[in-house]
């Protein structure tokens, strides 16, 4: 019992002198402060080191740089070579692919008959044509009136429309390209010995030569098109290359169905065997006209309380300044208000960004562009 008590009144010796100390040190424990100064500052409290960002240069230039589309190519000139007329062809004399030079024969078929009857009619023309002279010296003598003239210059015409009707049915028979250029389309069956009737499509022959494209400009770029305006295309068949073209036709109204405007653009073909119509075509157009703005990139403006803001970059610190956008196009707008060209802007950081904070760029300046 006694040891007990003698623990006991040692253990309350030790707590006791614990607790003197304590009362005697007059601060926290070691590491306490910086704690608490740490979570202040993520508090938000004010430090002195700058944030990085972004900027962008404001520059004076037009606020629509290029217009942009995409289209299909087509061959300068397409056409469908039809028969004119009817029967077996006694020869084909083309292949899918070809290069076919203008008024190169296609298909022929048999025309004895044809031949025949045109001679006959040019052998007709001449006698009548002889008459007709005879008849003329006899009315200088007096021997045929003016009726007789009359009658025989009518024999004449009458026949020569015959000569003409008849040479073209000989003509007809066999069908040639109206146009140089290359076959795209040939009907699988035509083949020698093959019936071909009437109005049939012989062949689809293109011209490769030079190419065309149409593209759809809404109304707010349709303005700055003209024809003659320059251009570029980039044909992903050919090369990866941008190649001179040139605006050559601006619809006067826009398209029913996409409520576009239509812009045909041409350019002379590179790529004459890889290149073909209906292969996809990138167009770039310079616009014309378009007057100058101070430009900023969309994203460096900021909105608030129903105006609009930039934070400009000056002496090491972002001052906010409230600015009226004039226009946008795609990710770029026209500014005006306490702005001038040479400005930098922040463009990243902007929803921590405050007006006064300290900064430091991160990158080169980019361009408003």
């Amino acid at each position: 019992m006694t040891q007990r008590v003698i623990f006991l009144l040692a253990i309350s010796s030790v707590i006791l002198a614990n607790a003197v100390g304590l009362a005697g040190c007059g601060g926290p424990p070691r590491g306490a402060e910086s704690a608490s100064g740490t979570a202040e500052s993520e508090l938000g409290r004010p430090t002195s080191s700058a944030r990085a960002i972004s900027t962008a240069e404001l520059r004076r230039e037009s606020l629509v740089t290029v217009i942009e589309g995409a289209g299909t190519i087509f061959g300068i000139r397409e056409v469908s070579v039809v028969a004119e007329t009817e029967g077996r062809a006694a020869g084909v004399l083309f292949e899918l692919g070809d290069t076919i030079l203008e008024n190169q024969p296609l298909v022929e078929f048999g025309r004895d008959r044809e031949r025949s009857e045109l001679a006959e009619a040019e052998a007709q023309l001449e006698l009548a044509r002889i008459e007709l002279a005879a008849t003329e010296s006899l009315k200088t003598r007096g021997s045929a009136s003016e009726a007789d003239v009359a009658r025989r210059r009518g024999t004449v015409a009458g026949i020569e429309a015959r000569v003409s009707d008849t040479r073209k049915r000989y003509e007809d028979r066999t069908v040639r390209s109206p146009v140089a250029g290359r076959v795209a389309q040939k009907p699988l069956e035509l083949e020698p010995g093959a019936f071909v009737a009437r109005g049939t499509e012989i062949a689809r022959i293109i011209d490769t030569q030079r190419l065309r494209t149409e593209i759809g400009i809404g109304e707010r770029e349709i303005r700055y098109v003209v024809p003659g305006a320059t251009a570029q295309v980039q044909v992903p068949a050919c090369s990866p290359t941008w190649r001179d073209a040139l605006v050559t036709a601006v619809g006067a109204g826009s398209d029913r169905r996409t409520g576009s405007f239509p812009v045909r653009v041409e350019w002379d073909n590179p790529c004459l065997v890889r290149v073909r119509a209906g292969m996809s075509v990138r167009v770039r157009i310079v616009p014309q006209g378009a007057e100058e703005h101070l430009i900023a990139p969309s994203h460096a403006v900021i909105r608030r309380a129903g105006s609009n803001y930039v934070f400009v970059v000056e002496n090491g610190h972002v001052q906010l300044r409230e600015v009226d956008v004039d226009q946008r196009f795609a990710d770029r707008v026209a500014l005006s208000g306490a702005v001038a060209p040479g400005d930098l802007v922040a463009v990243s950081a902007l929803s921590v960004l405050r007006d006064g904070d300290r900064v430091e760029i991160e990158l080169s300046p980019s361009t408003s562009g």
